[in-house]
């Protein structure tokens, strides 16, 4: 008498591999790996844009309809950011720490913005814009 599994385990479906891999593997392989390398490559050039549309002196065309589409389509995308990328998008400086739960790098960034207070909404759009960058992933 032993312990049995009520339930089969779902692993996906993908067995071990025994034996060395097969020319297909490896080309599949070496594909998966330039497309990771590509991938952060373009996630670097990507927020390299955004941060400069965003430093510009005039906003960029038509951000507040992108924010309202993101906020009510994607709620959990737009709340779920990374305040490292935020920061870094607005370029934003912070002296806090940046692990702390409830950390908001743009509230004292936004707070100096008072002569124009559409450029305190666009650190919305960062917070958004790091929300979709936490979210994509290396195959997108």
């Amino acid at each position: 008498m032993g312990f049995t599994l009520k339930y089969e385990r779902y692993d996906g479906g993908i067995q071990a591999q025994k034996g060395p891999m097969t020319e297909e593997q490896k080309a599949e392989r070496k594909t998966l790996i330039a497309n990771n390398r590509e991938m952060e490559s373009a996630t670097k050039v990507r927020r390299e844009f955004v941060k400069t549309l965003l430093s510009r002196k005039t906003a960029p065309k038509g951000w507040q309809y992108f924010t309202v589409h993101a906020i009510t389509h994607d709620p959990e995308t737009a709340s779920g950011y990374d305040g490292k990328v935020a920061t870094e998008m607005i370029g934003a400086r912070t002296g806090e720490d940046t692990d702390r739960w409830g950390w908001n790098p743009l509230r004292d960034h936004t707070a100096k913005t008072t002569a124009r207070p559409e450029f305190s909404l666009i650190g919305l759009i960062c917070l958004i814009c790091a929300g979709y960058e936490k979210t994509i992933q290396k195959d997108s």
